[in-house]
């Protein structure tokens, strides 16, 4: 059954890499599933990155899945739970970090959060805005829904190291 479900998420979501690509996903906005938006107070994502950074400087991104039940599940997702989209001022897609493994099955407890950090640095001074999705599946009994979550949009200035405007500790 383990590889029946593989076998069905590898065929429904392609393979994808852990490396950062400079090509978008083939949509660039995310609309949720139906079962999402009837089942949003289910569970929750949420993003956090520093208001402003300078080129080349690394900093993180923090990202969350919140299971706001009191209900225990058990999930499939990737590894990591999250891939980011990341824009320019214009609106385009300038990169996409995404998974590197799909199906992993992991129990998710009442009112959980599963946090992750992704490391990122940009070699060009502008305004930049970030999300994370999450796609996942919660497997209740023998069905299971498929979820797609994207985070409200944060915005993150990149400076030029000389400038030493604002602190680049805060973060939205």
């Amino acid at each position: 059954m383990r590889k029946f479900i593989l076998i069905v998420m590898l065929a429904l979501t392609g393979c994808q890499s852990a490396e950062r690509q400079a090509s978008p996903p083939s949509s660039t906005t995310t609309a949720p599933p139906a079962e999402a938006k009837a089942d949003n107070d289910r569970f929750s994502v949420h993003i956090a990155v520093p208001r402003q950074v300078q080129i080349n400087e690394p900093f993180k991104i923090d990202v969350e899945l919140m299971n706001k039940t009191d209900r225990e599940f058990n999930i499939m997702t990737g590894k990591p739970v999250f891939y980011y989209v990341i824009r320019d001022s214009s609106g385009r897609t300038i990169n996409a970090i995404t998974r590197n493994d799909i199906g992993v099955v992991r129990p998710m407890t009442k009112n959980e959060a599963l946090s992750e950090q992704q490391q990122y640095r940009f070699r060009s001074p502008g305004i930049y805005e970030i999300t994370a999705v999450a796609r996942f599946t919660v497997q209740d009994g023998g069905s299971g829904n498929d979820y797609m979550m994207e985070t409200d949009a944060k915005q993150i200035r990149v400076v030029e190291p000389s400038s030493g405007v604002g602190d680049s500790s805060q973060t939205e």
